[in-house]
């Protein structure tokens, strides 16, 4: 079923419990709880108690998995601790390791956050930080109105815990051991058999021949199955691995007609997986290699289930055969079609009449640490209303880029008094959240919480998905902005910049 380590798997079930606790308060299994086990604290101070069920003492096992894998997404900062809380957008350094500077000693994240602006107070995050986990902090996008702060689990795109992304964290978190040299060898070995460009098939006995996982004489008398393991082609030596594929002195007609193997008795080899790592050093054909390999062993089977003769001389040739068709067939497959199929093409179409749409998109701009927003409204005959290209700081994800967009394009709404239109966009992801419900955990789902909370009730939106060649105004009004100071609106207005742009789009 997949469960490679059972005792991680265990772990992430019980952490996915403790999620529940968390965030489920409406539920009958959190009210049930909290009365019994938790009633004058918050789960996260709850305790093992001697008369708890086995129940709820492996659940509280499941908040040690959450306290190392899960981080505080900031809203407002004020039940997030600067020093001991995980809060900062890196995978493997979520917790700030500075110093505690004097006086900051019970800080919060809302400390660092001038409340008018609601931005980062920059000169207060340098003082109190290093560089690099300042820039860290200065990369987090705060909404433009406080929010709570929730708890999200950064491995999985939705933010929201998974039994699958707990036990594949927990299994990472237990590999600290630094891989031996002999490890790192067998690695290797793996590597070269599976990008081997040979049939599934011989890739597979390749595998089971350096596992000594196949039925040799020597592999039966040590598992009790026979009573001797001599081998039958030579009378003389035991039936081994290595002499059945290599060694026996009646494959030295095989392997003396095989290019680049006539000296094979020269190495001294005492296993497969030393057969191969040698032949790999010594850039011999390992491809032709693990066909006559497997050729010799598809003949040893046939002569003892089959009355009919498999000359040794026609391995070679077999082998090359199967080869060459195998690589032939396998080319022609990868090769492209000459002739390249069409890609629908989406194109921009305009609301219905007496509403509006609202194209929203957002680029990046790494060299210079920042992002652009790009927003175009349009009426039902395609005219523009508006435009708007904004500079922002570069946030430390790119789907974070476009709720940034999506919530300067709701802003953008309310300031020109806009109360019915269409906000479309070409970020999937983004436009999920928005027409669903529930709670967003993801990483940009306070920008969309605020933003939401600043429409009016009496605003009537509904969301759409485009492609980005039905994108096109939005899209280049955000890459406009790495020509822009702050903020650039046009009110019945187009930039020359998007002219040709404008009348290329149908509507």
């Amino acid at each position: 079923m997949g469960f490679k380590d059972l005792a991680n798997f265990n772990d992430a079930l019980l952490a996915k419990q403790a999620w529940r606790l968390l965030h489920n308060k409406d539920s009958l299994f959190y009210k049930v709880f909290k009365m019994k086990f938790f009633p004058n604290c918050s789960f996260w101070e709850a305790q093992e108690s001697s008369t708890g069920s086995h129940a709820w003492n492996s659940i509280l096992k499941g908040i040690d998995v959450l306290l190392k894998g899960a981080r505080w997404r900031i809203g407002c900062g004020e039940a997030v601790s600067i020093w001991n809380d995980a809060w900062l957008p890196s995978l493997e350094h979520p917790r700030v390791l500075s110093d505690i500077v004097p006086g900051f000693e019970d800080g919060r994240v809302s400390d660092l956050i001038n409340p008018i602006t609601r931005t980062w107070d920059s000169n207060l995050v340098h003082g109190l930080l290093s560089p690099e986990e300042a820039a860290l902090v200065l990369s987090i996008p705060l909404s433009r109105t406080p929010v709570e702060d929730k708890l999200i689990w950064p491995f999985t795109p939705s933010g929201k815990y998974s039994v699958n992304s707990g036990s594949k964290f927990l299994t990472k978190l237990n590999c600290v051991q630094v891989p031996t040299a002999n490890q790192q060898r067998q690695s290797g070995i793996w590597n070269q058999i599976w990008g081997l460009n040979v049939p599934n098939k011989v890739k597979h006995f390749m595998w089971r021949v350096c596992k000594e996982a196949v039925p040799l004489k020597h592999n039966l008398v040590r598992r009790k199955i026979l009573m001797e393991d001599k081998c039958e082609q030579c009378g003389v030596e035991f039936e081994t691995v290595i002499h059945a594929i290599w060694e026996c002195a009646m494959l030295d007609e095989i392997w003396e007609a095989v290019p680049g193997f006539e000296d094979r008795r020269q190495y001294a080899i005492s296993n497969t997986r030393d057969l191969i790592s040698v032949l790999h050093e010594k850039r011999k054909n390992l491809e032709l290699m693990a066909m006559v390999i497997w050729t010799i062993w598809y003949r040893r089977n046939q002569l003892r289930v089959s009355p009919n003769d498999f000359p040794r001389s026609q391995v070679l040739q077999q082998a090359t055969q199967s080869l060459i068709t195998f690589q032939q067939n396998q080319q022609s497959i990868s090769q492209p079609s000459t002739t390249p199929r069409p890609q629908p093409r989406t194109q921009w179409s305009p609301p219905p009449p007496n509403c509006l749409k609202l194209n929203f998109d957002g680029a990046i701009f790494p060299e210079l640490g920042k992002a652009g927003l790009g927003v175009v409204v349009h009426d039902s005959q395609g005219s523009v209303i508006a435009l708007l290209s904004e500079q922002a700081p570069l946030p430390f994800s790119t789907d974070i880029v476009e709720a940034m967009a999506v919530a300067r394009a709701l802003v953008f709404a309310q300031e020109l008094g806009i109360t019915e239109f269409v906000l479309e966009g070409d970020s999937e992801v983004v436009i999920t959240s928005l027409r669903s419900k529930d709670a967003s955990f993801s990483s940009f789902g306070h920008l969309l919480e605020s933003a939401k909370s600043i429409i009016g009730s009496d605003t009537c939106i509904k969301f759409s998905h485009v492609r980005r060649s039905g994108n096109k105004i939005a899209h280049n009004l955000a890459r406009h902005a790495r020509n822009v100071r702050d903020l650039s609106v046009w009110v019945e207005d187009v930039p020359q910049h998007l002219v040709d742009v404008l009348f290329a789009e149908p509507g």
